[in-house]
């Protein structure tokens, strides 16, 4: 299930440190449970570097700490007072967690180059909590009107971006019935005596409160648990086929899985077959290098992130347009824009009707297939690949548009 999952094949493709973090909580998740069957230094050792691992992956990676936390309180057994609460082993674990991060991070406490980065991250998340840091580069984009956050989440209001995850998130990257599942092998799982499945529920409630806080939601931010959620919900899914059939529990396993599988193998073969096509913005750079080396090119439409524009080729020069008005034959050679229900691809409204008579139109890329149905993208995400809705789309990017000044 978790191999097929869409959402961790899309960050897998993209390397994002999302996927690489899955991979350091299974671990954190694995050492806590090897704390509580093998209580002592060397399993709290591991905890630690494991930790510290996650954490050196992407920073909230720390919350790793918390099955190894349960691991820990586990093994105390009977233990009563400080030594219940702090057991030597959680110390030393979080001594280890500690020394692996900075050995992963040795240039973090003394570079202030990584340290301004570390707060406009934070900032980025959680901007009344932390103020952006001062210099050139790091200003407030005040005057950038972002996609914002769809308004059918404002109704839900501090609980909206919890609805978002399971709504969105993981009704799209895991499937229906998965999504459905979640809540129910959570909640049984906070009630079970493993620790493996113990840590991965208690792991899963504390990271979707975490970031129901962040202003953004974004899908990716469920990838690091998913592997926590792959844990709990066939753990669940095994102690109530063994109780309802007891008999039959390994064929009537074996169906489950093929349900569960069934609609994220389906996404994600649909998705890595628009993924293998030449994007829009690699046809497009490929124009400009067959047909404009030389020239000046000047490129509309993009807003804040420059991930719908084409990559120039060598050879091209780009002229930055501060609007529709600067597009003139004495400054640029060819105009190109780029649009998208996306947010990040808007072209000024009117363009056509305003610069029609001064472009020639040369080259059009059209991601739409022209089929039924609409793509279902992520408003947060500069992302041109859908999520659902596959087949209105035949290539990914935006709708470019290649033009001659005249």
């Amino acid at each position: 299930w978790l191999a097929v999952n869409l959402l961790h094949v899309r960050e897998s493709h993209s390397l994002k440190p999302d996927a690489l973090l899955g991979l350091g909580l299974a671990g954190c998740l694995a050492a806590g449970a090897a704390m509580a069957r093998r209580p002592g230094y060397r399993s709290a050792v591991v905890g630690g570097l494991a930790v510290g691992a996650a954490g050196a992956m992407k920073y909230n990676g720390v919350l790793g700490a918390l099955p190894v936390a349960i691991g820990a309180w586990l093994s105390a057994g009977e233990s009563r007072g400080l030594r219940r609460i702090l057991p030597p082993t959680l110390v030393v674990a979080g001594i280890c967690a500690a020394g692996a991060f900075w050995l992963f991070n040795p240039f973090l406490p003394f570079n202030e180059t990584a340290h301004a980065i570390a707060r406009g991250n934070i900032h980025a998340v959680f901007p009344e909590w932390v103020d952006p840091p001062e210099g050139p580069g790091w200003e407030e984009p005040i005057d950038i009107d972002g996609p914002g956050t769809p308004a059918w989440i404002a109704r839900f209001g501090a609980l909206g971006a919890v609805v978002y995850h399971f709504a969105f998130s993981l009704w799209y990257g895991t499937g229906a019935i998965a999504t459905l599942a979640a809540p129910a092998a959570i909640v049984w799982g906070l009630r079970s005596r493993n620790a493996m499945v113990l840590g991965s529920s208690a792991l899963l409630v504390l990271w979707f409160g975490v970031i129901a806080i962040s202003p953004i939601p974004l899908s990716r931010y469920l990838t690091p648990v998913l592997p926590a959620l792959a844990i709990v919900e066939a753990a669940g899914l095994c102690a109530l086929l063994n109780r309802l059939a007891p008999q039959r529990s390994a064929a009537a396993t074996a169906l489950a899985v093929v349900a569960l599988l069934a609609q994220p193998l389906g996404s994600s073969v649909r998705f890595d077959s628009l993924a293998a096509r030449d994007d829009t913005r690699v046809l497009a750079a490929d124009w400009l290098g067959a047909n404009a080396v030389g020239s000046r090119v000047g490129i509309l439409g993009t807003r804040f992130w420059h991930y719908g524009e084409p990559l120039l080729p060598s050879g091209v020069r780009r002229v930055l347009l501060p609007s529709a008005a600067a597009v003139d034959r004495r400054v640029v050679d060819y105009l190109v824009t780029h649009e998208h229900e996306l947010y990040w691809s808007t072209l000024p409204p009117g363009l056509e009707a305003r610069l029609g008579p001064r472009l020639e139109l040369l080259a059009d890329f059209d991601p739409r297939a022209g089929g039924s149905g609409a793509a279902v993208f992520e408003a947060n995400d500069a992302f041109y690949i859908p999520v659902a809705g596959f087949g209105a789309v035949s290539v990914p990017g935006p709708h470019i548009r290649i033009y001659r000044v005249r």
